[in-house]
């Protein structure tokens, strides 16, 4: 037996109506079957883009922080690679702030390393005398020489004074100090 439906004969409107709500059921489902995975695949590549961004600037951020710190050891390798024995640091020491003081047109009046040398968990300090007779103008340029020293020094104390009435030429008296770090 064979059933047969009656033909459904729809008015103009409602022609339209149905024409139009198949045509909506059509694009929905076109956008659930093809589009939905074609947007997907557009977020997923979105975030993978973002992902590899962010890895992107992370590694240029390395490679940055590499470069500075290529940079700085070169600068400081100096403070960590100083001879080891006591002897030879205290002979650089001084050295060093003998031809500062000459490069900047003082004259070393005495200069002796103290006995006593303070040890902190990861460096040594060395301590020195100094007294140097030295005009204005290049006394500053004498301290700005020792903070731009290849060697890690400081000035621990400083009493100036002037060597004669006119006061073109200054009596230095300082105590200097050199910190080593030990390996």
């Amino acid at each position: 037996m064979k059933l047969t439906l009656p033909p459904i004969k729809l008015k103009k409107r409602e022609t339209i109506i149905a024409g139009c709500l198949a045509g909506l059921m059509a694009a929905f489902i076109f956008d659930k079957v093809f589009l939905s995975g074609i947007r997907t695949k557009l977020n997923d590549l979105s975030w993978d883009i973002k992902k590899e961004e962010s890895r992107f600037w992370e590694g240029a951020k390395i490679a940055h922080q590499k470069e500075d710190i290529r940079e700085n050891y070169e600068r400081y390798k100096n403070f960590v690679d100083i001879p080891r024995s006591d002897k030879e640091i205290l002979t650089g020491f001084l050295k060093e702030v003998e031809s500062l003081v000459k490069a900047s047109g003082g004259s070393v009046m005495s200069f002796s390393p103290r006995q006593e040398q303070e040890q902190k968990t990861n460096c040594m300090k060395y301590l020195a005398d100094l007294q140097i007779e030295i005009e204005p103008k290049q006394l500053f340029k004498f301290l700005s020489s020792i903070e731009e020293s290849q060697w890690l020094m400081m000035v621990d104390s400083l009493s100036i004074s002037p060597k004669n009435e006119q006061a073109n030429l200054l009596k230095v008296d300082a105590v200097l100090s050199m910190a080593v770090y030990l390996k």
